[in-house]
């Protein structure tokens, strides 16, 4: 098995990552710069990754702007107006998306639980971007026993199935926000350190690497560096693709009583909260489940587009 192989993963170092003959200082922001510029071309070019990307900016801007401008105390517990229908629709509620089962603004409840999901799956893949990619670049550069010990770091943390880790850890721990990008983090790690080692290897005897080393560049700065830069584009692309993944497997442990506790929220926990009163009243069931549905279809058409214009 070759070195380039042994993570896997191969396929995502096609693209191509040369840089023009320039002063090595410049060499990283001018590769950067022009393969953002062509990628995002490419991106507005795909009229299903425009269109998604419009749907997620207008349901990122719901889940910010909606906790903001509802009044204060429009969120309390309200039994009289419980399961209202909503407004919106001809509904006899008093409020415009309908009420939950403790009577609370539907349309204030699930956004709430959108930017507690958004939030999570964020953390985790910025974290699991930095940390993963770190990890397998700085294995591929050094090379040796280094490499191999960051190989059997990340084979040992790929062995345990995602989901019975994650439940067995917040079991250990407890519930709660940090908890689950903590347990959501370990598995997004080797993911991008596979990234990460496959496109090292590719970049590391470019001509544009061993001009900086010819100048006298440092290991670390052309890690931070050029190599950083060189890797911007795929990484992006990768993290694009995990976060719908991230914000589901969220918003399933919350459903199953192992991710967000009361009183905080998220999507999960409010369907798993709501499916109770589905005979009574559906709407809350399939406006929340409808949201999340939503959400995680537009990102993951974002990142394949975003896939595409990298490989174009």
């Amino acid at each position: 098995m070759s070195e380039r192989d042994e993570f896997g993963d191969a396929h995502l170092a096609d693209a191509d990552f040369s840089a023009p003959d320039l002063a090595p200082g410049e060499i990283g922001n001018a590769a950067s710069s022009s393969s953002g510029r062509s990628v995002a071309r490419a991106f507005l070019r795909d009229p299903v990754g425009v269109a998604a990307a419009v749907i997620f900016v207008l349901i990122l801007l719901y889940a910010i702007l909606v906790p903001l401008l509802v009044p204060a105390g429009a969120g309390i517990v309200n039994i009289t107006s419980r399961l209202k229908g909503p407004s919106l629709f001809g509904g006899g509620g008093h409020s415009l998306l309908g009420t939950d089962h403790l009577g609370r603004p539907l349309g204030l409840t699930v956004a709430e639980g959108l930017r507690t999901s958004l939030e999570v799956g964020l953390a985790v893949v910025v974290i699991t971007a930095c940390v993963g990619w770190l990890l397998g670049a700085v294995g591929a550069y050094i090379g040796g026993r280094v490499d191999s010990l960051v190989g059997r770091l990340m084979d040992t943390m790929n062995v345990f199935p995602g989901l019975l880790l994650a439940l067995a850890i917040v079991s250990a721990l407890g519930g709660g926000e940090l908890t689950i990008i903590l347990v959501l983090s370990i598995e997004g790690i080797v993911i991008f350190g596979r990234l990460g080692r496959s496109i090292t290897l590719t970049s590391k005897h470019a001509e544009y690497v061993l001009a900086a080393k010819a100048f006298g560049a440092s290991p670390i700065r052309i890690l931070l560096g050029h190599l950083r830069l060189t890797s911007a584009a795929a990484v992006i692309a990768l993290a694009l693709v995990q976060l719908p993944q991230v914000v589901l497997l969220e918003a399933s442990l919350s459903y199953v009583g192992f991710g967000i506790q009361p009183p905080n929220t998220s999507i999960g926990l409010i369907v798993a909260e709501e499916q109770d009163f589905i005979s009574i009243q559906a709407w809350p069931v399939l406006f929340a489940g409808g949201c999340l549905a939503l959400t995680c279809v537009s990102l993951a058409l974002i990142g394949l587009s975003v896939r595409r214009a990298l490989r174009s």
